[in-house]
């Protein structure tokens, strides 16, 4: 089996957070373990969508990070489980209210404040039904 380096390993989370490629690559996989998630607690919350320009979020977390030097992330550390996690935790704790208004549907973006050295992912309930993604 072909196996990476500490160093390679570390370069390859670095791409996943540090880059905006690597970051909206990420969106799928994190709508998966939101939803996989949620299934239990909040069932009816639909994952995967994409917010029309005029629909505007009942409730927005986000799960962010500071940029830092490479060598600095563990190999072992993985963005897309703990921003997963953090923001399934979230929408648990303080999108009930947003969620038995009817917010039902669920957008995951990238968060890409890069003049700030802030990157990370947000996810947002919406109450109509935005545009199904495709990606």
């Amino acid at each position: 089996a072909l196996e990476l380096s500490k160093i390679d390993q570390s370069h390859a989370v670095w791409s996943v957070t540090a880059t905006t490629q690597g970051r909206r690559s990420a969106i799928k996989p994190i709508e998966k373990l939101i939803e996989k998630r949620l299934r239990d607690k909040l069932p009816e919350i639909s994952v995967g969508f994409l917010p029309q320009p005029d629909n505007l979020p009942v409730y927005t977390t986000e799960w962010k990070m500071n940029l830092d030097e490479v060598g600095h992330i563990s190999p072992r550390f993985s963005a897309v489980e703990l921003a997963a996690a953090v923001l399934t935790k979230r929408i648990i704790l303080e999108g009930g209210s947003a969620y038995q208004s009817g917010a039902k549907f669920l957008a995951v973006r990238s968060l890409d404040r890069i003049s700030d050295r802030v990157v990370g992912w947000t996810a947002s309930l919406y109450h109509e039904t935005p545009q199904r993604c495709l990606t």
